[in-house]
């Protein structure tokens, strides 16, 4: 699986500690629900159901069999003023 990460996200992620997770939120609302890809630094609280890959020195920790597009995951750094948050790009929701 390819993974790729933005400069500025993985100094982010190594600050944090050295290891991002990638979940699956689900999302309820009014008028149905979905899902959404979430990226969070730190490890996952239990390793089931994950897999552990590793990027440019980066644990990055994916639920296992997720489905991304052909270019695989791309993990980005946003920032807005002093706030930061790690964002995914790629996974396909079914």
């Amino acid at each position: 699986m390819r993974i790729a990460l933005d400069p500025e996200a993985r100094e982010f992620i190594a600050r944090k500690g050295g290891a991002v997770t990638i979940k699956i939120r689900k999302l309820d609302a009014c008028c149905g629900g979905g899902a959404m890809p979430v990226a969070a630094a730190g490890e996952p609280s239990s390793r089931d159901g994950y897999e552990e890959h590793h990027v440019d020195g980066i644990r990055v920790f994916l639920p296992a069999g997720l489905a991304t597009g052909p270019d695989g995951v791309h993990i980005r750094l946003n920032t807005f003023l002093f706030l930061r948050d790690l964002t995914v790009d790629g996974v396909i929701l079914s």
